[in-house]
């Protein structure tokens, strides 16, 4: 899944357990890691910002629509000023 044409989140459709990849800042990623067991770093991607969530585990439905909206929060303020505005201005 993308914002602005980047990316922020995966679901992969091949995997044997449903689950979902998304972005967040270091301190974050390493806090969700050690707080839930259903989260591990993400297979194949930048372990430092990427997590997986595994969506059968131990995590609360809203805190993983949390974790998905700040995993767009950290994709938009990485965005030049102007896609940050066009972005905003879109979702209001």
């Amino acid at each position: 899944m993308k914002v602005m044409g980047k990316m922020f989140a995966m679901i992969p459709t091949d995997a044997d357990r449903l689950c979902i990849t998304v972005k967040c800042n270091h301190d974050e990623a390493l806090k969700l890691r050690e707080e839930y067991g259903c989260v591990e770093s993400a297979f194949q991607m930048n372990k430092t910002h990427w997590n997986t969530i595994w969506l059968d585990g131990d995590m609360p439905e809203r805190e993983i629509k949390k974790w998905i909206d700040h995993s767009v929060e950290e994709v938009v303020m990485k965005l030049p000023k102007k896609l940050q505005q066009q972005y905003y201005g879109s979702v209001k």
